[in-house]
């Protein structure tokens, strides 16, 4: 059943979407809130804007990650990842490998996600963390800045992750299908 919408003060019924109108979407650039939106369960969810800590962070892991692999992967920031049928998140940091297309990618072809976290910690935690389970991502981690923890997701199954631990920032953490990859948060994030 479709739901009913306000827009401009008329109401109106919200029509489903399937995967291939949102790709159509994000290729004309098309998507609700500027572009800067998820796609959850069927809807389009508005990301919250980046503040300094977290816009200056995403770089500085994107350059630790591109010195550790060189140009042996792709390493992509708030790209399109469809992770189910209804599902497009926007990963903060996203690691592929090269011959991979993006809207080919299926969870388990991720070498690693990366959600950088300050107001949106509990939907990183809690909701994204479900979904990348679900959908076989390996190595899920989000950079905790307030608390300055790293949270890793390891053994992904319908359920959610088998493995969560927290890491404090001075802890070093290699990516679990990357070897190459050891990054020490504390140096990265100085």
């Amino acid at each position: 059943m479709n739901e009913k919408i306000r827009i401009d003060g008329e109401e109106l019924e919200s029509v489903p979407l399937h995967r291939a109108a949102v790709e159509l979407l994000i290729a004309h650039g098309a998507l609700p809130n500027g572009g800067r939106s998820e796609w959850i369960d069927g809807s389009f969810v508005p990301m919250t804007p980046a503040n300094a800590p977290h816009a200056s962070a995403i770089p500085r892991l994107s350059a630790a990650i591109i010195a550790a692999l060189g140009q042996s992967r792709q390493i992509l920031a708030d790209a399109a990842f469809f992770v189910a049928e209804d599902t497009m998140l926007a990963p903060d940091l996203l690691v592929l490998p090269l011959a991979l297309d993006l809207f080919d990618a299926v969870g388990a072809d991720a070498d690693l996600v990366i959600e950088v976290s300050q107001a949106t910690l509990s939907i990183d935690l809690h909701l994204k963390a479900g979904r990348y389970a679900q959908a076989g991502v390996p190595d899920y981690w989000v950079v905790d800045l307030d608390h300055r923890l790293l949270h890793v997701h390891r053994g992904p199954s319908d359920d959610g992750f088998a493995d969560v631990t927290a890491h404090p920032w001075e802890t070093p953490v290699t990516a679990l299908r990357l070897p190459a990859l050891t990054l020490t948060l504390s140096e990265v994030l100085a």
